[in-house]
This record gives C-alpha cells, structure tokens and sequence, in this order.
C-alpha cells in the first residue's frame, strides 16, 4: 500500500473520530418531567420546581418548533420528542448537549442555533433550529 493511501485513510480517520468526539458530549441528564403542555411557537412547555420545561419533536433532519423563545434568566429544560431515530440537541453558547434532554439557565441574550448532536444521515449537518433569548 502506498504511503500517500495511508496518509489519507489516517486523516479520514481522525476527521470522523474528531466529528464522532464532537457531537457526543457527555451530558447528565435527570429523571422523568410530568404536567401539562401549551402550544405555541416555543413548543410544548410548562413550569415545574421554577423551571420551564420545552418539548420539541425530533424527526429525520428536522425540529419542531424550527424556533424557541424563551426569557433571559429562566431555567430550562428541553425535553427531545424523537420521531423516527434517536437524535437529541445541542446549544453550544450554553455548553449544552443530549440526547433525552438539556437542562440550562438562559443566561444572555440572543439568538442561538441548536443542532442535532447525534449523526442521523445525509442530511444531519441540516438539522438544526433556533433558539432566541430575550429580556
């Protein structure tokens, strides 16, 4: 095998091992959430223990909500609905990522995109939504 083959196999390699390392950060995740949802366009959510809780369907390459607003200083937490695959969510401004859910204080305003940190096909570098934090 020629040396320039090898080369390239090893930066293929080490381009999905970095991919594979990035999406999936360890996050703890905590037990099962109950109580009523409301609709809108910030998903299905409700208020337990002062934090409020958002539901948002997952399906192949896509979010639903596509956006979430939420206040600065609320404590979220983001439950994933997935459809078809295992997916889950990552907000990297917040430090966040997992599959079943993310638990976080929106400390600052903005908007911010989250994606999809699970790979789940040709068009997961797409799945990605937003997430706008207002005073």
């Amino acid at each position: 095998m020629k040396t320039s083959t090898i080369v390239i196999i090893i930066a293929v390699l080490v381009v999905v091992l970095g991919g594979v390392m990035l999406f999936n950060r360890p996050v703890a995740v905590t037990g099962n959430i109950t109580g009523g949802t409301v609709g809108g366009n910030t998903g299905g959510s409700s208020e337990i223990d002062n934090t409020r809780v958002i539901t948002v369907e997952s399906a192949k390459f896509a979010y639903s909500p596509g956006e979430m607003r939420v206040k600065k200083g609320e404590h979220i937490k983001i439950m994933v609905d997935n459809t078809d695959f295992q997916h889950g969510i990552a907000i990297p401004a917040f430090g966040v990522s997992g599959v079943d859910s993310v638990e976080f204080t929106a400390d600052k305003t903005g908007t911010f995109e989250y994606r999809c940190p699970t790979p789940c096909g040709s068009g997961h570098m797409n799945m990605k939504g937003v997430l706008i934090v207002e005073e």
